[in-house]
């Protein structure tokens, strides 16, 4: 296979993978263990794939795709054509719709994976080049230092985000965790403090400033922290913490609510049931809040937009897929 095909291919591996996938549609459809209808626009679109007619592959599986959006294979297939033709977001735009039928198929998890490794290193550079006066550029350099373990270095570059805009939420957050897992508690609670005063419903700074004010027995202060952060229903040691809080306040009755909320929630988690045994008596059933959530962040509408907020939140979003992907003690190198 020559053009197209040979200027996208980065990895020997993905090559070797991509060449026996594509070597004859029945024998891949059994090897797969899928059932899949041989149809003219199918078997017209692998051919093409595999003889390197990436363009002319796309047209054909898109109008497939648009006719019937439900076929894996068209849109494994569109994929493929997409990310051949250097076009990673698009490949993964048909590789996530399929991720969970494709979950034990090894051919599209190379694929998707480069995908999404090609477009973290995209957007990294879209990052980095930005001006210097940019919030979200210092944001971004922060936590590479993280992940290379300057720890300094990403701290004043938090710092650095935070006076360019200081209404960006995020940063102190990003900051506050960095040194909460490097046991600077005293630091990690006053940035998840500054943190609150740009996003006072956070999940995670509500949950550490909880924790960390009960550590410091200051827990009528760590109260309605905790609170907050099990009306977001992530985590069961939310509830756990906040029934502490109320059992060292001696307000067994609310504890035991707490505790019975949370095994509704989290059936399944063992210290939820043993915190729950320890408690008799009546219950005061935990208040009944709205629900919270952190602001989401969708890939669909981030697509259509092409500013650094997308372009950061997309390289979040997509580095934590490559995470997901590697193997045990694998560690990556692309930003």
């Amino acid at each position: 296979m020559v053009g197209v095909r040979d200027e996208c291919v980065s990895r020997p591996g993905a090559e070797a993978v991509y060449d026996a996938d594509m070597t004859g549609s029945v024998a891949v459809a059994a090897v797969w263990g899928l059932v899949v209808a041989q149809t003219p626009e199918l078997e017209l679109g692998r051919a093409l794939v595999a003889q390197g007619e990436f363009e002319r592959a796309r047209v054909v599986l898109r109008d497939a795709v648009r006719a019937g959006p439900g076929g894996v294979e068209y849109r494994y297939l569109l994929g493929v054509a997409c990310l051949k033709l250097g076009d990673a977001e698009a490949a993964i735009e048909q590789f996530e719709v399929i991720a969970r039928d494709k979950a034990k198929d090894t051919a599209f998890a190379v694929s998707y994976r480069e995908a999404l490794e090609r477009r973290v290193a995209e957007l990294a550079g879209k990052l980095a080049g930005l001006p210097e006066s940019s919030a979200r550029r210092a944001h971004h350099l922060a936590k590479e230092s993280l992940m290379a373990d300057r720890v300094e270095e990403a701290l004043r570059l938090f710092r650095q985000a935070a006076v360019l805009d200081g209404a960006m939420t995020g940063i102190y957050a990003d900051a506050g965790e960095a040194l909460w897992v490097r046991r600077r508690y005293q630091e990690a609670a006053a940035a998840f403090a500054a943190e609150l005063e740009r996003d006072e419903n956070a999940f995670l700074p509500n949950l550490r400033l909880g924790q960390y004010l009960l550590g410091t027995k200051r827990t009528e202060e760590a109260v309605p922290h905790l609170i907050t952060a099990a009306r977001h229903q992530r985590l069961p040691e939310a509830h756990q913490l906040l029934a502490y809080a109320y059992d060292v306040l001696e307000r067994r009755a609310e504890a035991k609510g707490v505790l019975e909320t949370a095994r509704e929630l989290f059936p399944y988690h063992g210290g939820v049931k043993e915190a729950l045994a320890g408690h008799s008596g009546k219950a005061v059933p935990m208040t009944r809040r709205l629900l919270l959530r952190d602001r989401q962040q969708y890939t669909h509408l981030l697509r259509r937009r092409e500013d650094e907020e997308a372009w950061f939140h997309l390289h979040q979003i997509y580095a934590g897929r490559v995470a997901s992907l590697r193997g045990p003690g694998e560690t990556g190198t692309l930003r």
